[in-house]
């Protein structure tokens, strides 16, 4: 009683496979759906690309002009500054990522200070 017999058993499995059959054809038109709707976000953010990197540079010229034109006090004082938050953040743990961003403005004072400080350098006619 608890063992079927061998044809009710392939009229099952038969039965089952139709069932997998669909599933499958079910499965394969959902990816092909996700697909299609991958490649037109990778088109449209393709398309993009170009404007995103403009405004990019942009942005950045406008930070290294506004940089330029800050006087030596404040860039040293945003640096240290800057440089605290980044101790501040090692201390307390915080991620990798998190710290090394902080650590940009820091590095692009700093340039700016190392560069003001080589051009008098230069127009002093003296290396310290």
């Amino acid at each position: 009683m608890a063992t079927q017999s061998e044809p009710a058993a392939r009229q099952t499995s038969g039965n089952g496979e139709g069932m997998d059959t669909g599933r499958t054809e079910e499965a394969r038109q959902m990816l092909d759906d996700v697909a299609g709707t991958v490649r037109t976000r990778a088109q449209d953010v393709a398309a993009r690309l170009p404007e995103a990197a403009e405004a990019t540079r942009s942005a950045l010229d406008q930070a290294s002009q506004q940089l330029e034109r800050s006087s030596t006090d404040s860039l040293m004082t945003g640096a240290a500054f800057s440089l605290g938050m980044v101790t501040g953040l090692i201390l307390a743990g915080a991620n990798r990522l998190l710290i090394a961003i902080a650590l940009l403005p820091a590095a692009a004072m700093g340039a700016t200070l190392i560069d003001r400080w080589n051009r008098s350098a230069r127009m002093t006619g003296r290396r310290s």
